[in-house]
C-alpha cells in the first residue's frame, strides 16, 4: 500500500473522530437546553411542560439523575404514581442521597398506589433518620403512617357501592370538580380549571362554571353556565339554594370569599359578597344551605377553631339574616382541614370531607348524624368511595340512590375528575 493510501485513511479517521465529537457536543447542548427549559417550567409549577423537557433529556441520557428525580416529582404532583415511582426508584438506586426527601417521595408514590405496607416502610425509614429537633417532620410522617394503617383496614372491608367516572363529556385533561345538582337532578353544575397564557406571555389558570343536562340517563356536552357578559369570572360554584334562585360561588381574587347571585326574570344578578357570619376567616371555600332553608353549613379557618378549616353552622333568623356561627365540635372538626359540607335533612346526616379522623390520605369523605344537639363521631365512607387521593365535594341526589363527588385519584382524565356513586 502506498504512502498516499495511509495518509487518506488517517484523514478519514480524523474526520470521523471530529464528527463524533461534534455530534456529542450537539447532543450535550440539546440536553442542557432542555434541562434549562425543564427547570424553568418546574419552578413555575408548569409540570406538564416540565415533563416534556425532562423526557427529552432522558431520551438522550436515560440515567440522568436530576431529570429522573424531577420528572418523578412532577408525575407525583400530577397524581400519576406509577410513572412517578418508575423515575424515583431509578434515581434512588443510582444515588440513595439524590434528595433529602427521596424516602418520603417514594412513600407517597406507594401510598397513592394503595401499597400501604411499602409506603409505611419508607415513612418509617425516614422517621428513624430524623433528629429530635425535627418535630414538624416527625408529626407529618406519623400522620402518613396513620393514613396507611387506615388504608389497610378500610381496604379489607370495602363498601357495597360502585364508582363510575362521568367520562370525557364532563371530565377533561385538566381539573373538573364541585358537582352541584340543580332542583330536579337533571342539570349538573361544576367548576373547571383551565390553563391560560396572557397577552404578555404569563402563565395562569382560570376557573369557570360549566353546566350539563341529563338526557336519557346520559350527561350531555357541557356549556358555560353563564355566557360571556353575564359570566362570573374566576368564580367557582359552591352550591345552589333548594329553590334554585340563589347561586353560591367562591371567588379567589382580591376580595376572596363566598358570594351569592340572585336569579330574577331577567337572569342572574351580579354576585354579592356574603356578610356576617360568613367571610370572617382568611379562607372560606364551601357552603351548603339545607333543603328547608333553615340552616347553612360552611367551612372557615377563622380563629377559635380546632385547626385548619373547620365546619360551622348558622340558622336563618325571622327577619331573614343569619345567626352567629357555631363550630360543629370535635366529633366533626380536627386539627386538619374539614371542608365541603352537604346535609341530607331527611336522615339528619352531614356529609363532609376531612384530612383528619381516619383518612387514608388527602381528603376522605365522612358522614355524621345529629341526635338532639349531638353529632355522632365522623364515619369514613370507606373504599371505593375514598382513596389515598383527595376525595371531596359529595353531593347526594334527591332519591338518595346516587351521589357525585370529585377526586384526583389515578386513572382519571385529568387533575381532578367527577365521579358517580351508585348506592345500594
Amino acid at each position: 500500500m502506498t504512502k498516499k493510501f495511509w495518509m487518506a485513511l488517517a484523514l478519514l479517521g480524523f474526520l470521523a473522530i471530529c464528527c463524533v465529537g461534534a455530534g456529542a457536543q450537539t447532543g450535550l447542548r440539546e440536553v442542557n437546553s432542555n434541562l434549562k427549559k425543564a427547570e424553568k417550567a418546574y419552578a413555575t409549577l408548569q409540570y406538564e411542560l416540565a415533563i416534556e423537557h425532562y423526557t427529552k433529556v432522558l431520551q438522550q441520557q436515560p440515567e440522568h439523575l436530576l431529570a429522573n428525580l424531577k420528572v418523578g416529582i412532577c408525575y407525583l404532583d400530577l397524581v400519576k404514581p406509577e410513572k412517578a415511582l418508575q423515575h424515583l426508584q431509578l434515581a434512588y438506586q443510582k444515588d440513595p442521597h439524590v434528595s433529602e426527601e427521596i424516602l418520603v417521595l417514594l412513600g407517597e408514590a406507594h401510598q397513592l398506589l394503595g401499597d400501604f405496607d411499602q409506603a409505611s416502610d419508607f415513612f418509617r425509614a425516614e422517621l428513624s433518620s430524623l433528629s429530635r429537633t425535627e418535630l414538624w417532620n416527625k408529626q407529618y410522617l406519623q400522620k402518613r403512617l396513620r393514613e396507611c394503617e387506615s388504608g389497610v383496614l378500610l381496604s379489607a372491608a370495602p363498601a357495597d357501592v360502585s364508582i363510575t367516572n362521568l367520562g370525557a363529556a364532563i371530565n377533561s385533561p385538566y381539573s373538573d370538580y364541585v358537582p352541584v345538582l340543580l332542583p330536579g337532578d337533571t342539570m349538573l353544575l361544576y367548576t373547571t380549571r383551565r390553563p391560560v397564557t396572557t397577552a404578555r406571555g404569563k402563565f395562569g389558570v382560570v376557573e369557570q362554571i360549566h353546566a350539563s343536562q341529563l338526557r336519557h340517563g346520559i350527561w350531555q356536552q357541557p356549556e358555560l353556565f353563564l355566557k360571556p357578559g353575564h359570566a362570573l369570572p374566576d368564580h367557582s360554584v359552591v352550591s345552589i339554594a333548594p329553590h334554585g334562585n340563589e347561586l353560591y360561588t367562591y371567588f379567589g381574587g382580591k376580595e376572596r370569599g363566598l358570594y351569592v347571585s340572585e336569579r330574577t326574570g331577567a337572569g342572574w344578578g351580579a354576585p354579592e359578597r356574603l356578610g356576617s357570619p360568613f367571610n370572617e376567616g382568611a379562607v372560606e371555600t364551601s357552603m351548603h344551605v339545607t333543603d328547608d332553608g333553615k340552616f347553612a353549613f360552611f367551612s372557615s379557618d377563622r380563629p377559635g377553631g380546632y385547626g385548619g378549616l373547620d365546619l360551622y353552622i348558622c340558622y336563618k333568623l325571622p327577619e331573614g339574616g343569619w345567626s352567629d356561627a357555631l363550630n360543629l365540635g370535635p366529633a366533626i372538626n380536627t386539627a386538619y382541614d374539614e371542608d365541603a359540607p352537604f346535609v341530607d335533612v331527611e336522615t339528619n346526616t352531614l356529609y363532609f370531607s376531612s384530612k383528619g379522623h381516619d383518612s387514608m390520605g388527602g381528603f376522605d369523605i365522612f358522614k355524621s348524624q345529629i341526635k338532639g344537639s349531638v353529632w355522632s363521631q365522623a364515619e369514613n365512607l370507606g373504599v371505593p368511595v375514598n382513596s389515598p387521593s383527595d376525595d371531596i365535594y359529595f353531593s347526594l341526589t334527591n332519591d338518595r340512590s346516587k351521589a357525585y363527588f370529585s377526586s384526583d385519584r389515578p386513572g382519571g382524565y385529568g387533575r381532578k375528575d367527577i365521579y358517580l356513586i351508585l348506592l345500594k
